[in-house]
């Protein structure tokens, strides 16, 4: 168990981060409402030729394909990382240990120093995935709405070939713009840190508060 304080609040934070995403999005819709009120539509709806809505409508379905892909690989690189991580973790613990001076070990009144830095960093890390998870939830919220509101309003000016052509237009430059992020968690870089994130995971999960300490300053291992 980590650091309940540290925890709640950044699922609180979290929680407003997607939060404030949803009333951006609300936000979004009624600008844009309100900015289609003061737009009139053309007399005769755009022509957008056939060559170019195929080729758009292929964009759009190329590009969510690679995002497809890349998020496979992504995935695939984050298992390998957790497992190397989890094999690691007990070599860390075991050769690290010894490089940590016996002052620095216990207080004292003969507590563990290290085992309670080892609970705030859980809870740390922990936590930031908790707000990680929140930031992509709310781009990806504000994203779609600004997209959605963006080929409304094209539709709304020009006809619905425009506004379908645009639809296309855009969601392949998101879809670009994910694949480019997921390839860029491919690189050796980026495996390296996630095997090093994989590693303080599985060491830090050893450590917990007990439910119900004889001290409440006490931090102790779980056992495994």
């Amino acid at each position: 168990m980590c650091d309940p304080v540290v925890l709640s609040g950044a699922s609180w934070l979290s929680w407003g981060l997607v939060k404030g995403a949803e009333f951006t999005g609300q936000a979004i819709h009624k600008g844009a409402s309100k900015l289609r009120e003061h737009i009139t539509p053309e007399d005769r709806p755009s022509n957008v030729s056939p060559t170019v809505s195929k080729g758009l409508h292929v964009a759009k379905q190329a590009t969510g394909g690679a995002v497809k892909v890349s998020q496979f690989l992504v995935d695939g690189v984050c298992t390998v990382a957790g497992c190397v991580g989890r094999e690691l973790a007990p070599h860390v613990k075991k050769h690290g240990g010894k490089l940590i001076p016996e002052s620095m070990k216990k207080d004292k009144d003969g507590r563990s120093n290290i085992d309670g830095a080892m609970v705030v960093a859980a809870s740390g890390v922990q936590g930031f995935a908790t707000m990680w998870t929140g930031l992509e939830v709310a781009a990806i919220n504000i994203t779609t709405s600004v997209a959605s509101e963006t080929v409304t309003t094209v539709k709304h000016k020009y006809g619905a070939a425009a506004g379908q052509a645009t639809d296309n237009a855009v969601n392949s430059a998101i879809n670009v713009g994910r694949t480019a992020f997921n390839v860029d968690n491919l690189g050796i870089k980026a495996i390296v840190k996630k095997t090093g994130k994989q590693t303080a995971h599985a060491i830090l999960e050893d450590y917990k508060r007990p439910e119900k300490p004889n001290n409440g300053k006490q931090v102790v291992k779980s056992g495994k």
